[in-house]
């Protein structure tokens, strides 16, 4: 499986809406019946999805597939599924995980930067500055 050549797209024809193809995405054991394959996303490309919005929902979820990306038993390549007639996915489970803060890696007095890692993509622009606090080993002093 070459996963390079599987390309989600938000709608059937890739030049008029969001795309990823994917970068490294791997065939979890025990889950291949000759017919029907369960790939698993890396993080990086599902990170991807999710700040591009790709896939949220059926109605924006297609499937393209070039046809080196895998081939049959008898080592026959795929026909291609060309990213102008790509398949919508007959399911889409929406995200419902919340986000978490994973680390806080560093409080910098000089730039006065805080870097947080979250568990996944955050949408920036709508984040409540106020509501974060530096918290001391004393718990009733906080900044």
């Amino acid at each position: 499986l070459n996963a390079t050549g599987i390309t989600l797209q938000s709608n059937r024809s890739k030049q008029d809406g969001s795309s990823i193809s994917l970068k490294v995405a791997t065939i979890k054991p025990g889950e291949i019946d000759g017919v029907t394959v369960r790939i698993r996303l890396n993080n990086s490309d599902f990170d991807s999805l999710k700040l591009l919005g790709v896939c949220t929902k059926i109605s924006d979820c297609y499937i393209s597939i070039e046809s080196l990306t895998l081939a049959d038993t008898s080592g026959l390549s795929m026909i291609a599924v060309n990213t102008t007639q790509a398949h919508q996915a007959d399911d889409v489970t929406g995200d419902n995980v919340n986000v978490r803060m994973l680390t806080v890696s560093e409080v910098n007095y000089n730039s006065g930067e805080v870097i947080i890692e979250f568990s996944e993509p955050i949408i920036t622009n709508i984040v409540n500055y106020s509501a974060i606090k530096l918290v001391d080993s004393d718990p009733n002093f906080f900044a």
